[in-house]
């Protein structure tokens, strides 16, 4: 019955994803990147990918964990050496597509996440390639020399090329497929949002919530 009741509850974005039906549409305007899974394949395969960093000690899920959100449950996140921090908490990655105006960084520095996706590769920091030592070319000459890059960039891109620009963009479609709908809010939520008024935030979630987990909604919501 809850399945009935929630595949009822779903619709199909703009691009193609299922999603419930009280989410707003996406905020990016995916004809500037448009999603196509072989991109997002390429993106998951470098997010995931040790050879991002300088020393091969760590990827971008690092210090991106999907188990919570795709954030890093540590104030601030070890880098490439493994004894240095990053000055700032790892911002959360889930629903990426939804975030207004869609500037990243805490200090919204970049414009996109297609921008955003290359610094922490560059950064001194969090994963080395830094100017010293060649810069992102560095890391376009290593990705060329795999067995596997060439076959996935042509299967996305056309050709094999590998630049910046393909790698940012890559990634930033696998961080927009990063899409939660179905975790314990989304399944309670679905079952009382109506499209009017305030959607049904004020509606109790219990029994799908317990009390204690009901009262912090109604505090997020309404204030104390």
């Amino acid at each position: 019955m809850i399945l009935t009741i929630l595949a009822c509850s779903f619709k199909q974005s703009n691009d193609g994803f299922e999603v419930p039906k009280h989410w707003p549409k996406p905020f990016y305007n995916f004809t500037n990147n448009a999603l196509t899974p072989a991109k997002i394949l390429l993106g998951r395969v470098l997010f995931y990918d040790k050879r991002l960093s300088i020393n091969d000690s760590i990827s971008c899920s690092s210090c991106h964990q999907q188990s919570v959100g795709f954030d890093d449950p540590r104030r601030f996140s070890v880098g490439f050496s493994g004894s240095a921090f990053t000055d700032a908490h790892a911002m959360r990655l889930g629903n990426v597509r939804y975030y207004q105006p869609g500037s990243m960084f805490w200090d919204k520095r970049t414009a996109s996440v297609e921008l955003q996706a290359s610094q922490p590769i560059q950064h001194p920091v969090e994963m080395g390639f830094v100017a010293g030592v060649g810069g992102i070319n560095a890391l376009i000459t290593k990705l060329s020399a795999t067995t596997y890059y060439p076959d996935l960039f042509t299967f996305a891109f056309g050709d094999a090329v590998i630049t910046e620009a393909r790698i940012q963009q890559a990634l930033a479609q696998f961080e927009r497929a990063m899409v939660s709908t179905n975790s314990k809010w989304d399944t309670a939520y679905a079952q009382v949002y109506t499209p009017n008024g305030n959607r049904g935030l004020g509606t109790s979630l219990v029994p799908n919530f317990t009390a204690v987990e009901d009262r912090g909604r109604q505090l997020f919501v309404t204030g104390p």
